[in-house]
């Protein structure tokens, strides 16, 4: 996770997470993991985290039922 400042309101922390990978024998404990990360980041005055799910590993419904929100789609091509 990359915690930063948010661009627009210096003033609150935001967390953006760059990569999560879990270990085939151990991707039944991903709820946990989520909650755990959550709880890091709440303790360091983190308000709001984005994670950022690939269309070809779509664990969003993981994510939702930890009460996230689709935010917005992020489209990218390489140059």
């Amino acid at each position: 996770m990359f915690i930063f400042n948010n661009h627009h309101f210096n003033n609150q922390l935001e967390a953006n997470q760059d990569a999560i990978f879990i270990l085939k024998d151990y991707r039944g404990y991903g709820k946990q993991f989520i909650s755990f990360i959550d709880g890091c980041l709440r303790d360091e005055g983190v308000k709001t985290v984005y994670h950022h799910v690939k269309p070809h590993v779509d664990w969003s419904n993981a994510l939702t039922i930890q009460g996230y929100r689709h935010a917005e789609n992020i489209f990218s091509k390489n140059l």
